[in-house]
């Protein structure tokens, strides 16, 4: 709650040079840091790569979907981590769509 409220005092950092990719994400019902400050980041930041945002997560969404953040930073962002038939898969991200109108749920199966 500190580090966030530092932005409503002092301006952040200036992020227009970063060229490493970012990976934003933020929990729907996040009430300490609201989704709405995506829009900050994006606009801050030149090279994001994804923006995840999840129904089931509050300000806890780093630890909920720790799965899906390690595999997007080692180079997975183009697939989804997905809890199928009790088994924890990796698949690509058109393919998720399918999966989780059949019943897949995000993240390992171990959350289940």
């Amino acid at each position: 709650m500190h580090e966030y409220r530092l932005w409503c005092d002092r301006p952040g950092p200036d992020l227009s040079e970063l060229a490493a990719p970012a990976y934003l994400y933020a929990g729907n019902h996040d009430t300490v840091v609201p989704p709405s400050t995506l829009t900050l980041w994006r606009d801050a930041i030149p090279n994001v790569a994804k923006v995840r945002r999840y129904d089931d997560a509050c300000d806890d969404v780093q630890y909920r979907h720790w799965d899906q953040l390690l595999a997007d930073v080692a180079g997975y962002g183009d697939y989804v981590v997905l809890c199928w038939h009790g088994r924890s898969q990796l698949v690509p991200a058109a393919q998720a769509v399918s999966l989780r109108d059949r019943g897949a749920t995000e993240g390992v199966c171990g959350w289940r």
